[in-house]
């Protein structure tokens, strides 16, 4: 399903407003691709564009279903959760805050958290503005696993996790590493400053002068207003013939963080790509101050690289800057389980590109070959049917590999013999940690471990160690979850580097 919003009456209009070299696009080649993508995979997850040129979206398109048992299909209404891309929103509200003098570039950690013991960090020289550009040279993974996975956590806790940042060994103080962290953190302070959750502030400074409607940082906001969220799916599934079912793991409110914390519609998110290109400008009004979206979009760090979207040269808030067919772009992208996102602009050209999929891995270079043909054929660069061919037959013959590789994965997986020094139910209970939470771990009716982590859970497997389970709490990525035995007892276990101690057994 799609719509070319250049309709017949409207091209007339502008050919006596507009330049001869305006013309009406034709994205025929690029929903032929995207659809036939879809068919070859067995998956018809949810697919929405919407691409901007000037101040208008001048396509919009729908592909599969937000939910694939129901045959309900993707539409201009169909929420999305978009991971990162978030992170762009954030930083202009940050921006915004600044700019009604509310708070400033240059506060430093000390500044937000004088209560806080940040001892083990330079607390003096690290700003919001480092927090923001990813140069703030800090290892957050407890408060990351904690806002974005578990949800194990509450104001008091996020406090605490802030005390237990440390210094990224592999970072130097203003080097560019990407991260949650930065986000996150100034989410806390946000909370505390305005007196109220950082979601709100959010909605107040970015959402509602845009006029978003079905935008929102709390994704229980879907149903209570009675609006679509496409469902989430996953290649990466262990039985094939499960592709059809959503994957456990879905976002929560409690897992919604500033730094991926946001569900929209494409055309939703084509409006902010618009403000971005315009100067702040939508339909005619001025949304954001010019100079407040200007700021926006200067360089903050050198990435090199570094940076997971190629060609990428520096950072700016929240915006990865980057080239591409040698035009300045901006972008990022947003990931989670069942989620591949993308939005991108080229602010000297004023288009831009919305790409949202509720799933995670045959999407990966579908969307990166949706952004290459949209902009191919925007700029009028080549034989777009020449390209879109190739693009096809590369992105066809990578969904084959993938199901074989799967196939094969899984099929090694199983074939492992879990290596238990003791019995069974001696490993079962329940592992604290006084600022993770709880995990629990039981055995079923076919003894197999049951492992439940906050929103998290999973049937174990065998690990490649002795004494230690292998677990997909984030589907379609193993963990190793290795235990620590003491005269013949399970004392505790160590998962994503974090050590628990095990409490009464479930014996």
């Amino acid at each position: 399903m799609s719509k070319v919003i250049w309709g017949l009456t409207i091209s007339f209009l502008l050919a006596i407003t507009c330049s001869a070299d305006d013309k009406i696009l034709d994205f025929s080649a690029l929903e032929a691709l995207v659809k036939d993508l879809k068919g070859v995979s067995n998956l018809p997850s949810g697919t929405a564009i919407a691409i901007i040129k000037d101040d208008q979206i001048i396509y919009e398109g729908y592909f599969g279903y937000a939910d694939i048992e129901k045959r309900e299909e993707v539409s201009a209404e169909t929420a999305f959760y978009i991971g990162s891309i978030t992170k762009p929103m954030f930083a202009l509200s940050t921006l915004m805050l600044e700019e009604k003098g509310k708070l400033q570039e240059n506060t430093t950690l000390s500044e937000m958290f004088p209560e806080l013991d940040l001892s083990q960090i330079d607390a003096n020289h690290i700003t919001t503005k480092d927090l923001l550009g990813h140069t703030s040279g800090l290892n957050y993974d407890a408060y990351t696993l904690a806002t974005a996975y578990t949800g194990l956590h509450n104001k008091e806790i996020r406090h605490k996790l802030i005390e237990t940042i440390q210094r990224n060994q592999k970072q130097e103080p203003g080097q560019f590493a990407y991260t949650n962290g930065g986000y996150n953190v100034l989410s806390v302070w946000y909370d505390d400053l305005f007196n109220q959750p950082w979601q709100d502030t959010l909605s107040e400074t970015v959402f509602k002068p845009l006029g978003l409607k079905k935008t929102s940082a709390y994704i229980s906001d879907a149903d209570k207003n009675g609006y679509s969220l496409a469902k989430t799916y996953s290649f990466a599934r262990a039985d094939r013939s499960k592709l059809h079912e959503p994957i456990y793991l879905r976002k929560q409110d409690n897992t919604m963080h500033a730094a991926g914390g946001v569900i929209t519609t494409a055309p939703e998110l084509a409006h902010f790509v618009i403000a971005q290109v315009n100067a702040g400008q939508v339909d005619g009004k001025q949304v954001f101050p010019s100079h407040v979206i200007a700021k926006s979009q200067e360089q903050v760090a050198v990435a090199n690289d570094t940076y997971s979207i190629p060609g990428t040269i520096g950072y700016a808030w929240g915006w990865a800057i980057g080239t591409y067919e040698n035009e300045t772009l901006y972008s990022h992208g947003g990931g989670f389980a069942g989620v591949r996102a993308h939005v991108s602009f080229m602010p000297d050209k004023k288009l831009g590109i919305v790409i949202l999929n509720a799933e995670d891995v045959a999407s990966s270079e579908l969307t990166t070959a949706i952004k290459d043909v949209a902009y191919n054929i925007l700029l009028d660069n080549g034989d777009i049917e020449d390209d879109v061919r190739k693009r096809k037959q590369h992105l066809l013959g990578h969904i084959k590999n993938l199901d074989q590789l799967y196939q094969d994965h899984y099929a090694q997986l199983a074939a492992r013999e879990m290596v238990l020094t003791l019995k069974k139910s001696k490993y079962t209970g329940t592992y604290s940690h006084s600022l993770m939470g709880a995990v629990n771990i039981k055995l079923n009716e076919q003894r197999d471990f049951e492992v439940s982590f906050g929103n998290m859970k999973a049937i174990a497997t065998a690990y490649r160690t002795p004494d230690a389970l292998r677990v997909e709490l984030n589907p379609g990525r193993g963990e190793g979850l290795g235990f620590h035995i003491e005269d013949n007892q399970v004392v505790g276990l160590n998962v994503w580097g974090f050590d628990f101690k095990k409490g009464i057994s479930a014996e």
